[in-house]
């Protein structure tokens, strides 16, 4: 071996006391396609293009203000703060009426509150309830055949699905991310 090389030594980290998703880190320089990976692996969740870069910019934040690297599970709650948990409001109930009409109660700090709107169509109606313009809305099922880490997940009908929208309101973009069941890591 010439001199200064160093030999590559291949290793499962279960050699090591460790799985490959402990072997991931992300720092302030990490790419969004890790951070999207990790949350893909765990969640199954397969982010928007827009969204991965938007919360690629979340972390970094996050991992230049504290100087560390991340978990997969802090990428995680940072993930929930910013995008499932605001705060801000809570979709308590909803329906749509014979006439198309979308009727919901939103709840927030002041209680509870009653809305409805006709709109093309349910996202339409809630866009005008929420004073928002709708930018990007997409949606997939959570879940696999095979499942990550050895588990197996419902696929079909029976699937969980995601919903990921972005919206625009007075010349500034936010993202809402959403669930048809509960989040929790995969494995």
């Amino acid at each position: 071996m010439p001199r200064g090389a160093v030999p590559y030594l291949p290793i499962d980290p279960a050699d090591v006391g460790r799985d490959y998703d402990a072997v991931i880190r992300v720092n302030s320089q990490s790419g969004k396609g890790r951070i999207a990976y990790l949350l893909s692996v765990d969640h199954g969740l397969e982010l928007p293009r827009r969204l991965q870069i938007d919360f690629a910019r979340v972390v970094q934040h996050d991992t230049d203000s504290t100087g560390t690297e991340s978990s997969a599970k802090e990428i995680w709650t940072l993930f929930e703060d910013n995008y499932i948990r605001t705060g801000r409001r809570t979709l308590v109930a909803w329906s749509i009426d014979a006439d198309s009409t979308l009727s919901v109660t939103l709840a927030d700090d002041d209680g509870e509150h009653h809305h409805s709107a006709v709109g093309t169509g349910p996202v339409d109606a809630l866009a005008q309830i929420l004073g928002v313009e709708v930018l990007g809305l997409s949606q997939h099922s959570i879940g696999d055949s095979n499942g990550a880490c050895g588990t197996t997940r419902e696929h079909g009908s029976n699937s969980g699905a995601a919903t990921y929208v972005e919206v625009r309101r007075g010349g500034k973009s936010a993202w809402g991310v959403g669930s048809t069941g509960p989040w929790s890591p995969r494995h």
